[in-house]
């Protein structure tokens, strides 16, 4: 019978778990089991497979045990940590004399194709083609980087403008020869780079208002003048201007389309 629970918990075991998750973020996304070993070893032992849905706060757990206090604690902690942390999907959790292994079921390839369709299809309707693969987006996601963008693979796989905006950063950067590996960014002129990721900001706007989240818009017009224009300290001077006027455009253009939302609202 499935066994049903909030990720609501005053568990010692979360704090340990998450940590180790957030280490190993990508490691676990492609399929590869993540060890966790906690302490005190004593404990009930087991192994399940776990279904979380960080959308609804809920998680699913085939258990045939009526009694649900004998449901491992440090599973539910497992399954707890990785709906916290915005982890979607099956996942195969054991746990032996404290150690807690945990494996995704659903591979990342697959995850990646079916986003990155998506992010071709929503790049197609405003007239771009994007040409990118899924071991080239993956290598572009999980490679060196020069700057503090915290930004991981699970946030982008997760948002839907987030995907076209890097799906077109890629793309860009092939337009311009460049072959895409994991040290792409840190061995290319940061010319290149900025030039690639202005054209994908547009774009990512571009879609934005094309399906009316005038929201979203803002809050990227918002971060790309706090992070890109204000702070950020590798910026060429010499794309200042192009900068400027993305923020320059796509404001005038989010004012007028919200003014015009507001008339027809009346």
């Amino acid at each position: 019978m499935p066994y049903t629970f909030g990720c609501r918990s005053k568990s010692r075991f979360v704090p340990p778990i998450t940590k180790t998750l957030n280490l190993q973020k990508d490691y676990l996304l492609s399929g590869k089991p993540v060890v966790i070993k906690l302490l005190p070893e004593e404990g009930y032992a087991g192994q399940y497979e776990c279904s979380v849905n960080p959308g609804t706060f809920l998680i699913t757990v085939n258990y045939n045990d009526e009694d649900e206090s004998k449901f491992p604690a440090r599973i539910k902690a497992a399954c707890i940590a990785l709906c916290k942390e915005g982890f979607r999907g099956t996942f195969k959790i054991s746990c032996i004399a404290g150690q807690i292994v945990i494996q995704r079921l659903e591979t990342k390839p697959l995850i990646v194709d079916e986003e990155l369709a998506k992010a071709r299809i929503s790049l197609s309707k405003i007239g771009y083609e994007a040409d990118v693969s899924a071991q080239e987006f993956n290598d572009y996601m999980t490679g060196d980087i020069f700057s503090e963008d915290k930004t991981t693979l699970q946030d982008v796989l997760g948002s839907e403008f987030l995907m076209v905006h890097e799906v077109a950063e890629v793309s860009e950067l092939k337009k311009m020869g460049k072959v895409i590996t994991k040290r792409v960014i840190v061995d290319s002129p940061k010319n290149v780079i900025y030039t690639a990721h202005f054209k994908a900001m547009e774009l990512e706007l571009d879609c934005a208002l094309q399906k009316k989240d005038y929201s979203w818009a803002e809050t990227r017009l918002r971060q790309h003048k706090s992070s890109v224009l204000d702070n950020d300290p590798n910026l060429p001077e010499g794309l200042r201007p192009r900068g400027n006027a993305i923020c320059e455009k796509f404001c005038k253009l989010l004012e007028a389309r919200t003014r015009c939302l507001f008339v027809s609202k009346k």
